[in-house]
């Protein structure tokens, strides 16, 4: 295989297999955020560096030190992505779908909060005279006055402090796993977190775990 041949195996291998690894070396090596490195493009490659392009723009990532060969080329690409990686705070294992939650600390919070906002949503139907209110006014020690005001009072506290863990998820979480933002599984795993609370963390974490253990089997 002569020069040009090489290069060009190089150049459609990474475009066809790692465009999130291209993203790594222009958010790490040319500082661009995670739009502005969105659906790159290896348009060259020698040596010393490489020329990437996303967004309709050309970058060049340096390589250095330099090749020595065409031979050394996937070491070194595999070395800079993790350096990028590491940099940005990014795992190794990316995450593209979601797992709900089962009969654990999720999910029983996530019911809690569910029926909470149930609640939430029946107190206009709630008022004196109704069966509801003399119902909640028997059972409740503070009766059906008190349960209204109760649920009412927690409803924006709540609110704002599911919806902080939700934003907080999607900086921390989502972006370490390379889940990709707007997709069904980006979705799903934000609605989850925005029901479900801290002990969403965990609960990827546990499918994160399982991945990498499933990859590290297939190297051995």
């Amino acid at each position: 295989m002569d020069e040009d041949q090489a290069k060009q195996r190089i150049i459609a291998h990474m475009n066809r297999d790692h465009p999130r690894e291209l993203a790594h070396y222009l958010r790490h090596y040319v500082q661009l955020s995670a739009s502005a490195a969105a659906d790159p493009t290896l348009r060259d490659i020698t040596m010393k560096s490489m020329v990437i392009q996303a967004r309709g723009k050309e970058y060049t990532v340096p390589i250095s030190p330099p090749l020595g060969s065409w031979r050394d080329a996937r070491d070194r690409l595999v070395a800079m992505d993790t350096e990028a990686r590491n940099a940005l705070g990014i795992s190794d294992i990316v995450i593209n779908e979601w797992v709900a939650p089962g009969f654990d600390t999720l999910g029983i919070v996530s019911f809690a909060v569910l029926f909470f906002f149930a609640s939430a949503a029946s107190l206009p139907l709630m008022h004196p005279g109704t069966q509801l209110w003399q119902f909640l006014d028997t059972v409740w020690p503070f009766g059906a006055a008190g349960y209204r005001w109760l649920v009412g009072a927690m409803l924006w506290p709540v609110l704002a402090i599911h919806t902080f863990e939700t934003i907080l998820f999607e900086f921390t979480q989502m972006r370490k796993y390379s889940v990709k933002r707007g997709s069904g599984a980006w979705v799903l795993w934000m609605l989850t977190c925005f029901v479900g609370g801290a002990p969403t963390w965990p609960h990827l974490r546990r499918l994160a775990d399982k991945k990498r253990e499933q990859k590290q089997a297939k190297t051995h």
